[in-house]
């Protein structure tokens, strides 16, 4: 757990020296994007000192460091994106994320990544955008706010247990390096927010305008 082992700081690592895992899964990251802009200090000890931690810890085990890597090293765009598109970070906390994986891929050859495409799932503790709108639309809803805006960026919705049990194949099969992972389907931000109102039947309660 977090209050167990904080990977920003090496002295952490002290009580896990009989430890020695086959596999570290890396998810140890200062997640929220906005509080990364707000203190980018802490951003940066979180993410990359921390990656730059695991891999002098795996070094020691000889462990294999599986890394989930978020869409946000990506800038906003509608185009295609595949494993050979050249990374562009808008955020601070993008922008710590691809130097954690290049850092890992320069030291360490040990090391599988996977960029995943939007994921969700997870329900209250899911802080991507699914988790995040239907929150937002309660608080907007109880609010007496009867419309919400939506911009119409194109995103892939993809199941967090799907992204799980692939990403696990992957280890199985032994494999390296980088891999894009995400599902067949897209929709937009709007599109999909639109469902979600369908869904919860929240049609007479609050209306989806989309912002171009």
């Amino acid at each position: 757990s977090k209050n167990s082992l904080n990977v920003s700081k090496k002295n952490s690592f002290r009580r896990f020296t009989k430890l020695k895992p086959d596999y570290i899964i890396h998810c140890a990251a200062l997640v929220n994007a906005d509080l990364c802009e707000k203190k980018k200090r802490l951003a940066k000890e979180n993410i990359f000192n921390g990656t730059k931690n695991i891999i002098q810890f795996a070094k020691k085990n000889k462990s294999k460091i599986f890394y989930p890597q978020s869409f946000l090293i990506y800038k906003s765009s509608n185009k295609k994106v595949d494993e050979n598109t050249l990374p562009k970070p808008l955020s601070v906390y993008g922008k710590y994320k691809l130097k954690s994986e290049q850092f890992l891929l320069k030291s360490y050859k040990n090391s599988l990544i996977v960029r995943m495409g939007g994921l969700f799932g997870g329900e209250k503790i899911d802080n991507n955008f699914v988790g995040k709108i239907t929150q937002h639309i309660s608080k907007l809803i109880k609010s007496g706010i009867k419309e919400l805006e939506i911009g119409d960026r194109i995103w892939q919705p993809t199941y967090t247990d799907d992204l799980a049990y692939n990403s696990l194949i992957l280890l199985a099969k032994k494999k390296d390096g980088v891999y894009n992972m995400a599902s067949i389907g897209s929709c937009s931000f709007f599109t999909l927010t639109k469902k979600i109102i369908e869904y919860l039947k929240l049609s007479k309660k609050i209306r989806i305008k989309k912002n171009y």
